[in-house]
């Protein structure tokens, strides 16, 4: 029998936070940004471990924070309802965005980054002009009936997860909206590598893939456990896979095509606790690596020895 095969884990940042809420990689992928419940950002070297800077000034939890394209700038979103945005190498806040009436969910940049999307659970999407002088709110996007969990962004699109079961994609470039009903409360969502299909996780249900446009569902991926908290999902390997994290400690690689589990195993977090969820992820978009969070530990994961198993 051949031997199994298993991704590998090639750092693991042990950060300051308590519970990290977020972590992402950013535009080039060469340094990531974690945050939590000790209401700091920290930049970090995933490769070295090494601790870049913090970065401070919410008064409560950071539940986001997003590198911009010109990795120049910060922007975290936290329970406080503000949405700030810090210098990089100085770590003075910028800009203060507080016109929310709830706690900020997730917040992220368009691809040139003179737009900033946050994400609220007063309901509302909230469109910010980085480049005016002030600080009122571009424009508001009132459909959604509960608490926004989960933002993407395409060149000219928002994709929007809502706790009121639906995944809107708003086109700014054509002033559409197009909603799908997934049935359960969304917790992630994600656009693929071409922008055609959309990745869905929710509360209680099997990770989704459906066709961006239709709203066809393609692929239902079982396994991971989401019943009680937000878990996140995503593409890896060049759309090759889809991960997740999952309540009971196991990060599960499904191949994308069939929807096969590939692999499932669990990551230590603090001194040998395997049992604590998974709930953040973050994809490389050039290499088959992510960053999967749980409790206070980043691990950096390769994938590639999976990949002879999709190929």
């Amino acid at each position: 029998m051949a031997p199994a095969l298993h991704p590998k884990v090639t750092s693991t940042l042990k950060t300051q936070h308590p519970s990290i809420r977020s972590v992402r990689y950013n535009e080039a992928c060469e340094y990531c940004l974690s945050c939590g419940s000790d209401r700091v950002v920290s930049l970090w070297n995933p490769e070295t471990g090494l601790l870049l800077k913090n970065y401070t000034g919410h008064s409560q939890d950071v539940l986001d924070a997003v590198s911009s394209s010109d990795n120049a700038c910060i922007a975290s979103a936290g329970g406080d309802k503000a949405v700030f945005v810090h210098d990089v190498i100085t770590a003075v806040i910028k800009r203060r965005f507080t016109e929310h009436a709830g706690k900020v969910n997730c917040v992220r940049y368009n691809s040139d980054s003179s737009i900033l999307i946050s994400g609220s659970e007063d309901n509302t999407i909230k469109l910010w002009d980085c480049r005016a002088k002030a600080n009122n709110a571009l424009q508001t996007l009132t459909d959604c009936k509960d608490a926004i969990t989960s933002l993407d962004c395409s060149e000219y699109e928002i994709l929007v997860g809502s706790l009121d079961k639906i995944c809107r994609i708003y086109d700014v470039r054509m002033a559409q909206l197009i909603s799908d009903y997934i049935g359960n409360e969304v917790t992630c969502c994600r656009f693929g590598g071409d922008h055609q299909m959309t990745l869905v996780s929710g509360l209680s249900c099997p990770v989704k893939l459906f066709d961006r446009v239709s709203g066809e569902l393609f692929n239902e991926y079982k396994g991971a456990t989401s019943d009680k908290y937000s878990i996140e999902c995503g593409f890896a390997a060049d759309d090759k896979l889809v991960v997740s994290g999952s309540e009971d400690g196991r990060l599960v690689v499904w191949n994308l095509i069939d929807a096969s589990v590939v692999s499932e195993n669990r990551l230590t977090h603090q001194e040998g606790v395997t049992s604590a969820p998974i709930t953040s992820i973050s994809s490389h978009n050039k290499q088959p690596t992510i960053l999967a969070s749980c409790s206070n530990r980043v691990h950096v994961i390769d994938l590639s020895p999976l990949l002879p198993l999709v190929k």
